[in-house]
């Protein structure tokens, strides 16, 4: 069977092991196990180092091949935007859906990219801001002079023509 060749390098690759992406004095993620459920179902464990309070953007990377990296596309659970930190994060990848030609021979590793989530708090920041900024001109704004009633030249010209 060509899928359960496919499981066994994997398999064997996935012993080999996995690195993560950290940034500095910024949020770690370290891969604590993988296992290979089905050719639909990889498994990948990780625990998230960060301060409780914050939320952060995961995304898994497939290495191989020493120059090789791709993003994962279908995965499930703790994965994506709104992940806090702790331990006992699962992934779940589709890798027969995701990698329908196996790559024979290589060992492959997983890698976590892991950033801080922006979230919502600037559109807060930005929106605040602009009515400060509005409060601000209507209150501070220069008095000018009303404009004047009269006009300067208060005959009107007769049409072309006449």
């Amino acid at each position: 069977m060509r899928y359960s060749s496919r499981l066994f390098s994997l398999s064997i690759a996935l012993v080999i092991g996995a690195t993560t992406t950290s940034h500095a004095q910024g949020p770690t993620g370290k891969i604590t196990a993988r296992e290979v459920k089905s050719d639909r179902d990889v498994v990948i464990t990780y625990t998230l180092s960060g301060p409780a309070e914050a939320e952060y953007d995961v995304d898994l990377f497939l290495v191989w091949g020493g120059t090789n990296r791709q993003k994962l596309e279908r995965v499930t659970g703790d994965i994506g935007s709104g992940i806090r930190a702790g331990s006992g994060k699962i992934i779940h990848w589709d890798m027969k859906t995701e990698l329908p030609d196996p790559i024979e021979g290589m060992s492959y590793l997983f890698q976590l990219e892991i950033n801080r989530s922006r979230g919502l708090a600037w559109y807060w920041y930005a929106g605040g801001g602009a009515a400060l900024g509005g409060v601000l001109y209507v209150l501070l704004k220069p008095k000018s002079e009303s404009p004047s009633t009269t006009l300067p030249n208060p005959t009107i010209p007769l049409p072309p023509g006449r």
